[in-house]
C-alpha cells in the first residue's frame, strides 16, 4: 500500500474490494444454506519480504483468515508462501519468480501471466508487424522479480533471433533514469521493453475503484478483480468457507472461468509442474498523443 508497488498494492486492495462490494450488495456470498457478508482486511507489507512474513502471521494467528489475495512481489510471496502452505490457507497472488511454483505447491495459485504464457505471442506479433525491429534492450527492476523476468525475457529474444543489445537493472526507489536511458540508446537500439482502457467494463470499474482510492487505477485492478471472484465462485461450488482443501479443489476443478475482459484459463504444469498458473487475455498498447491506445489482443492459452 505504501513503498515502490505502491501502485500495484493499491490496485489489489482496490480490484478485490470492489469485487467484495458487489457481492455484499447482491445480498451476500451463498455457501449452502447461509449467506455470508464478506469483510476484506488489508496489511501492508511495503513491499518488503520481512513485513510481509508479519502481515502473514498475524492474517493467520490473529485474525483466522483462510484466503488471501496479494501479494505483489516474488519476494513476499517466496517469504509467505511456507507459512500459507503448512497452514492450508489459499493465497492468490501475483509474482514472476520461477521459482515460486512448483509441483509441491497446493494452496498457491498465481494470477496474474508472466512471460512464460506471453513471450511467444508478443515475439510472434513482432516478428510480423515489425520486422525492421532487430535489436533490443531489456530494463529490469533488481529485485528477485526483475533477475527471474530478466533471464527468461532475454533467452527468449535471444532464441527468436534477436540481438539483446543491453540488459540493465534499476532499484524499485529510482525515479531518474536518465542515465540509464543514455546508456541504452547509446546501444542503437530499437526498441525497450496488459486491460483495453477504452472498454465499458475498464470504465465502470475505474468509476468504482475512485470511490476507494485517489490514485488512478492500474490495469491490476482486474486480475484480482477477477481472482477474487473466482474464489467466491469457488467457496460457493465448495458449499464451505472453512475447508480450504475443498475449496482449493473447485479452483483447480474450473478449468477455464468468465473474466471480467475474456475467458480465463488454468495452466502451468507444462513449466511449474502444477497448473496453479492463470493465463488472462493480454493487451499489446501504444501510448499516442498522453493516452493508451490497444492495438492488439492475446487470448488466453
Amino acid at each position: 500500500m505504501t513503498g515502490p508497488g505502491a501502485p500495484w498494492g493499491l490496485a489489489i486492495d482496490g480490484g478485490v474490494k470492489i469485487a467484495v462490494d458487489e457481492i455484499n450488495q447482491a445480498g451476500g456470498l451463498d455457501v449452502g444454506d447461509k449467506k455470508y457478508k464478506v469483510q476484506v482486511l488489508t496489511y501492508d507489507d511495503h513491499y518488503k519480504a520481512a513485513d510481509a512474513v508479519t502481515a502473514t502471521n498475524r492474517l493467520i494467528d490473529q485474525d483466522e483468515v483462510k484466503y488471501i489475495i496479494g501479494p505483489i512481489g516474488s519476494a513476499s510471496v517466496m517469504a509467505m508462501k511456507p507459512i500459507t502452505e503448512r497452514n492450508k490457507v489459499i493465497m492468490l497472488s501475483n509474482n514472476y519468480s520461477t521459482e515460486a511454483l512448483d509441483a509441491n505447491t497446493q494452496y498457491m495459485f498465481r494470477v496474474l501471466p508472466t512471460q512464460y504464457e506471453y513471450n511467444r505471442q508478443l515475439i510472434g506479433w513482432l516478428k510480423q508487424e515489425r520486422p525492421e525491429l532487430k535489436r533490443l534492450a531489456i530494463l529490469s527492476p533488481n529485485d528477485a522479480t526483475g533477475w527471474s523476468t530478466q533471464k527468461i525475457q532475454t533467452a527468449a529474444y535471444k532464441d527468436a533471433g534477436y540481438d539483446v543489445a543491453e540488459t540493465k537493472f534499476f532499484e524499485r526507489s529510482q525515479n531518474d533514469f536518465r542515465t540509464l536511458l543514455t546508456s541504452i540508446l547509446a546501444k542503437n537500439v530499437d526498441f525497450n521493453l496488459s486491460a483495453d482502457p477504452s472498454s465499458e467494463p475498464y470504465q465502470k470499474r475505474s468509476q468504482a475503484y475512485a470511490k476507494i482510492h485517489s490514485n488512478s487505477m492500474d490495469d491490476f485492478v482486474f486480475y484480482f478483480y477477477d481472482a477474487t471472484r473466482l474464489l467466491f465462485k469457488a467457496i460457493h461450488e465448495a458449499g464451505t468457507v472453512d475447508d480450504t482443501d475443498a475449496v482449493r479443489a473447485r479452483i483447480q476443478a474450473n478449468s477455464s472461468f468468465d473474466g471480467i475482459q475474456g475467458a480465463i484459463v488454468w495452466g502451468g504444469k507444462d513449466v511449474y509442474g502444477v497448473n496453479h498458473q492463470i493465463a488472462t487475455p493480454a493487451y499489446l498498447g501504444v501510448i499516442e498523443g498522453g493516452k493508451a491506445k490497444v492495438i492488439n489482443k492475446f487470448d488466453a492459452r
